[in-house]
């Protein structure tokens, strides 16, 4: 059910057999910095695969403490280059689980990194669903982080930010001793079976930590 348009309705029976479809072509908003003249082309922000996006796309999941994340449908962007692969796919694993885009022009490297994160994620994918989520921040802050992480240990955390810096999070659930990590990231396990994760960005992005995955 598309319920991007007003005056459509929002009737939770509908999720006993099918997701709603949160996010289609818009917000009509100029108060974002876009590449393109709004004069000659096409200004709908939901056509260029930067932050901005993912900022609208995630902000829905704040309802996952009544509706389950895996119930609201949101699409994310396959496009090259990796960061911004990271970035998507760090999104979409959060539960909305959405790829929209043209697949065929992904290249073999896109292709390897977002099937090296999605087969890592398939992995604990269960987990993350059934696990209350953890969020720290505000959605485009510095830092952004969303944990996921079930009784058993196993789960992931997603770090984002859109400043430059080092940013630390210590996990609010025990962890998993295995872990793995889409970049240089140190994690630190604690005598309580918690994590310290502390993860430095150049530039805007995202970081993804797996607990309890095999390579």
């Amino acid at each position: 059910m598309d319920m991007t348009e007003a005056g459509r309705a929002f009737g939770l029976g509908f999720l006993a057999s099918g997701k709603f479809f949160l996010v289609n072509n818009g917000p009509y908003l100029f108060d974002y910095d876009l590449p393109i003249d709004k004069e000659k082309d096409n200004w709908n922000l939901f056509f260029y695969p930067g932050t901005a996006r993912t900022w609208i796309a995630r902000t829905p999941l704040a309802l996952d403490k009544w509706i389950p994340s895996t119930l609201l449908l949101a699409h994310y962007f396959p496009d090259d280059p990796a960061n911004l692969q990271v970035l998507n796919i760090a999104s979409m694993i959060l539960g909305q689980d959405g790829i929209w885009g043209d697949l065929t022009a992904i290249s073999p490297d896109g292709v390897r990194t977002m099937a090296a994160l999605i087969s890592r994620y398939k992995q604990v994918r269960d987990e993350m669903a059934a696990a209350d989520p953890v969020v720290t921040g505000l959605v485009s802050g510095s830092p952004e982080i969303h944990e996921k992480i079930a009784a058993s240990g196993r789960g992931a955390v997603m770090l984002f930010a859109t400043a430059p810096g080092t940013y630390a999070y210590t996990t609010r659930n025990k962890v998993s001793i295995q872990h793995w990590s889409d970049s240089p990231v140190e994690i630190l396990q604690l005598p309580d079976g918690r994590a310290h994760i502390a993860a430095t960005f150049r530039e805007p992005g995202a970081r993804i930590v797996f607990f309890g995955i095999s390579e």
